[in-house]
């Protein structure tokens, strides 16, 4: 089985995790679910969890890349920070993969669990004023 959770709802932070090896439909949904939160023109950190995903389809992982080829500008504008929760080591060196293609103007991190991913990123929106400390 596979899914994906999107939260939004602690806006100005945002949570995404995948588990299995999630569909093309899946990945559609998730990315109007971004598309929607990028288009709000707010700043905003997200936490992907993978901790327990599995390496998607050829035509999933394209689907991302698509993506993150298209809102480029406006991740660059409005996404402070993303920090990616991963143990498995093939996930990390296809991720690492994707970020020597697709480059950003905001930070990312690596963690190997929420709580110092989500600490991360608090202290990033810190930085940007987004949250207050």
């Amino acid at each position: 089985m596979s899914l994906i959770r999107f939260d939004a709802s602690e806006h100005p932070i945002v949570f995404l995790a995948m588990e299995g090896a999630v569909t093309e439909e899946q990945v559609l949904e998730y990315l109007e679910q971004m598309r929607e939160v990028i288009e709000r023109q707010r700043k905003f950190s997200v936490v992907v969890d993978l901790s327990a995903a599995s390496i998607p389809s050829l035509k999933a992982r394209g689907l991302l890349r698509d993506f993150a080829n298209t809102y480029e500008r406006e991740s660059d504008e409005w996404t402070v920070s993303s920090s990616l929760i991963i143990h498995n080591p093939a996930i990390k060196m296809a991720v690492t993969a994707i970020y020597a293609v697709v480059r950003t103007q905001y930070p990312k991190r690596v963690f190997r669990n929420r709580e110092d991913a989500v600490a991360w990123t608090r202290a990033e929106l810190e930085k940007a004023g987004v949250l207050n400390a």
